[in-house]
């Protein structure tokens, strides 16, 4: 009996142990699977957090391209761009997503658009988990252009009548040619020397009255860079101790011929790079230096605005006249025998409202408008982004010399996402391009 007890014992024993060793094997298995599912995780998690980063980096570089379209960091004494800390919390190190390095270079001419190539590098680094290590890298194309480069560009409609004249590039979401065939056949037709550029749609522009002595394509989605308020606030803000700008919290009426009468005590030669006002400004004068005008509310063309014609200069100055809504010319417009000049880049953001250049009054109320410049008009409105029919007559004249010197200061660029792929990280930079 006894015998009996010890050998159900001794079984008992190896059963148990034998279980043990089972559970063991089961559990270390568990926890083997466990850890391979937490590097798994690690690894997904960094590799994502990698891609984030590569994506702010591309980000980062447009935001500064349209400011500078000549920004290449570490290029010219330019500081690089290497571990950008890209956060999930701004200026919170304690939330760091990953780090992006950036480089730019020169593209081709693609469809009549500069190009520009960016590499965003993109890397997660989290110490305590290695496996989360990953490294993802973006190339990607954008359009760069000077917004000034067309005589017109808008991201509305822009109607184009009989009579009209426009010697140089323009660029609409839709552009219609209108032919006023109750006008007597001489004064029927619309000349267009330059490229036509429609994002959406265009009509008649094979009516025989209509001559384009250009291409007439159809052109890429274009993201404008309108007005930055804020920017131009704080520029004016710090170029304020210099005595290189004019601020005002209200409206400003601004005589370009007599800055001076706009400040306390101005300096000799006082020449601003920058006029600003929170409120609408009103402005005419001859100007004898490049500047840029902003308003955060409407502009309104109240005389002649022209290069000072007793001046001389070695290159000839320009102006930007940037408008947060609408650029406005009064009926009032007080010039000899209701004519107008107007010499400069003229912008309108419509921030809230149309973003249209138009005239207020009736039709043919005024002689004539001659403009030299370009217009960058964002157009929210369903009418046609120019409007002057208050002018008996109107000559457009592109001014070349706007995008050929780059001489207003602060001025912003259209630079537009092309395409972007991702790349293997030793993938060479640029790529060849089509």
């Amino acid at each position: 009996m006894k015998t009996n007890l010890h050998t159900q014992s001794g079984f008992a024993l190896l059963t148990s142990l034998i279980i043990v060793i089972i559970l063991s094997a089961f559990l270390g298995a568990a926890m083997m699977r466990s850890e391979l599912q937490q590097k798994v995780v690690m690894q997904r998690m960094g590799v994502q957090e990698a891609f984030y980063a590569a994506e702010a980096g591309v980000e980062r570089a447009i935001f500064e391209l349209r400011r500078n379209p000549n920004w290449s960091p570490g290029v010219d004494g330019q500081p690089p761009v290497n571990d950008a800390r890209l956060n999930s919390v701004t200026d919170d190190d304690n939330t760091t997503i990953g780090y992006y390095s950036l480089t730019v270079a020169d593209g081709d001419v693609l469809g009549g658009w500069n190009t520009t190539w960016i590499r965003s590098v993109g890397r997660s680094v989290d110490a305590s988990f290695p496996m989360r290590d990953a490294v993802r890298v973006i190339f990607a194309r954008v359009i760069i252009e000077n917004p000034a480069r067309f005589l017109v560009s808008t991201l509305g409609r822009l109607d184009i009548q009989s009579g009209a004249d426009l010697e140089s590039d323009i660029l609409a979401e839709n552009v219609n040619f209108l032919v006023n065939y109750s006008y007597p056949e001489g004064q029927r037709g619309i000349m267009i020397d330059g490229d036509v550029f429609y994002i959406d749609g265009i009509t008649d522009d094979d009516d025989p009255f209509v001559t384009i002595t250009g291409d007439v394509q159809e052109s890429d989605s274009i993201t404008f860079p309108g007005v930055d308020v804020d920017r131009y606030r704080e520029i004016a803000t710090n170029l304020l101790e210099s005595d290189e700008s004019i601020m005002s919290d209200g409206d400003l009426d601004v005589d370009l011929s007599n800055l001076q009468d706009l400040v306390a005590d101005p300096p000799d030669n006082f020449e601003p790079l920058i006029i600003f006002a929170e409120g609408d400004i009103h402005i005419s004068g001859d100007y004898g230096h490049s500047l840029l005008v902003v308003s955060g509310g409407d502009t309104y063309l109240e005389g002649d605005i022209r290069v000072d014609p007793l001046g001389s200069f070695v290159t000839t100055p320009q102006i930007g006249i940037f408008s947060n809504e609408e650029l406005i010319i009064p009926e009032t417009v007080v010039t000899s025998a209701g004519n107008l000049t107007v010499e400069g880049f003229v912008m309108a953001d419509g921030d809230n409202s149309d973003g249209r250049l138009y005239g207020q009054g009736a039709n043919d109320s005024l002689e004539t408008l001659t403009f030299n410049g370009a217009m960058a008009l964002k157009n929210n409105s369903a009418d046609t982004a120019v409007d002057l029919k208050l002018f008996k007559t109107r000559n457009y004249q592109y001014n070349a010399d706007l995008v050929d010197n780059r001489s207003i200061p602060f001025s912003p660029f259209i630079v537009n996402l092309l395409r972007w792929l991702e790349v293997a990280e030793g993938e060479d930079f640029p790529p060849e391009q089509d």
